[in-house]
């Protein structure tokens, strides 16, 4: 194991990373793709693009000042969000991401420069909006055709990677790179996307409508957006429905628990009453806006963008959780560690060639253990915190953690097999036990680093 050990204490890895994902899609799909997208059929509608110029002068102003929020939005939050996934993966999931590297590296290498330029215009589109309205409007909907061209090859290119780690299809067997790009679940998920982006995009300046717009063509605009939220929410109900029929059955089944943990998993009825409660509210905020109803939207629009922006986290989770117990099925497990690997870390230990283990946890038999929980477990345990360790095996006696760590992939689906040698399970074994008596006491939790000094016996 090439990579350092780390985990962030008490809230987890998967959960860093998760609610920066989640942020930065709001961010991407919602102002990037689908509120730009909304200002501009608003320019067309009430600007000077469309056959209204000087009809409604108040919306230059309007546009004015939302085209600045989502320029300030998309270039600093977006920005650091996006660069935030790739940093937290690299630092928490690095087998997982440099696996995908070797895959996609041609892919992300073009959608940098697909980012970069959507940045670019951008920018150059808020500064010069009001002058090529004025000389040039051609070139204004050039430039406009450019952004929409970017920002839709961006969502093609990240659509192609995220699917394959759900769906690989062939690629297991031919490792070619557009067997891994056009995967089962590519074009749903990529369908999907962009109705989403229409979707979140509509409420979004819906809201803006309604706090910051003014009443010459509040009810107008949002009788726009209404109607742009009710079509693109339909296809998006149909896309996704399209989507999970081709997700595997082995891991669609794990839906209830993926959303509503293991605790309230017996009670499936919450996740589809939830499901329908949140689809109810956007559809409420839709039909009442579709007719120019502003004080009945105005009360239903926040619900309506929780509701999809907790939409958003539940599909990102679903997304992540189901595949387990792998990161690419048929090809590496969530820990890390490839299925072709296996038979080799059984045989011979995972501690033998890795060089962390030897400068760092050869110290004695608790950090031996450490060293075995971090690369086996870490991915989704924590210490003690979010999906504590301590928590889940409270209770159970040396014998008992023993057998677990053997039979995990047969007691649990979405867990991975233990990798290692049956040594290393007896050293795993007695690190965990120690650990939820109490006996261990860590120097640093990030790192896996055990304070010797405090070990009891």
């Amino acid at each position: 194991m090439i990579f350092p050990p780390y985990q962030v204490p008490y809230i987890g890895n998967g959960m860093v990373i998760g609610c920066n994902a989640v942020l930065h899609v709001i961010i991407s799909h919602g102002i990037a793709i689908g509120a730009f997208a909304m200002t501009v059929l608003g320019e067309i509608k009430f600007g000077e693009l469309g056959h209204n110029a000087g009809v409604y002068p108040e919306w230059q102003e309007f546009r004015r000042g939302f085209l600045r929020f989502a320029v300030f939005t998309i270039t600093i939050v977006g920005a650091v969000t996006g660069t935030g996934i790739w940093f937290t993966t690299l630092a928490l999931a690095p087998h997982g991401i440099s696996s995908m590297l070797r895959v996609f590296f041609w892919a992300w290498f073009f959608e940098y420069f697909t980012f970069l330029g959507e940045i670019v215009l951008l920018i150059i589109l808020y500064f010069t909006w009001d002058y090529f309205l004025k000389k040039n409007k051609r070139i204004l909907v050039k430039l406009l055709a450019g952004y929409v061209f970017l920002s839709l090859t961006s969502a093609v290119a990240i659509t192609g990677n995220l699917g394959f780690m759900l769906t690989p299809g062939s690629w297991v067997r031919e490792h070619g790179f557009w067997n891994a790009f056009l995967n089962p679940t590519f074009l749903p998920q990529l369908v999907s996307r962009v109705s989403f982006a229409f979707t979140l995009g509509s409420i979004i300046m819906m809201c803006a409508v309604i706090f910051w717009g003014r009443d010459s063509f509040r009810a107008g605009a949002v009788r726009l957006y209404g109607k742009i939220l009710l079509c693109s929410l339909s296809l998006l109900s149909v896309t996704l429905l399209i989507y999970y029929s081709i997700v595997p059955q082995s891991f669609s089944g794990q839906i209830p628990f993926a959303v509503l943990t293991s605790h309230f998993s017996r009670y499936p009825v919450l996740l589809s009453a939830g499901n329908v409660l949140m689809l109810l509210i956007i559809l409420a905020c839709s039909f009442s806006a579709l007719f120019g109803s502003v004080r009945v939207t105005s009360v239903l629009v926040i619900p309506a963008f929780l509701a999809i922006a907790i939409s958003v986290a539940q599909f990102e989770r679903v997304r992540e959780f189901i595949r387990g117990p792998y990161l690419v099925p048929g090809h590496m497990y969530v820990s890390g560690i490839l299925l072709s690997e296996m038979p080799m870390l059984k045989a011979n230990g995972m501690t033998a060639t890795s060089p962390w283990f030897k400068s760092v946890y050869a110290k004695d038999e608790t950090s031996r253990g450490a060293y075995l929980f971090a690369q086996n477990c870490m991915a989704c345990h924590t210490i003690t915190g979010i999906n504590g360790i301590n928590e889940r095996l409270e209770g159970r006696t040396l014998d008992g953690i023993h057998v677990i760590i053997g039979h995990t992939h047969e007691l649990v689906p979405f867990m991975p097999p233990f990798a290692g040698s049956e040594n290393e399970r007896t050293v795993l074994a007695g690190y965990l036990f120690r650990l939820t008596a109490g006996k261990i006491r860590y120097e640093s939790l990030s790192r896996s680093i055990i304070d010797n000094s405090e070990n009891s016996q």
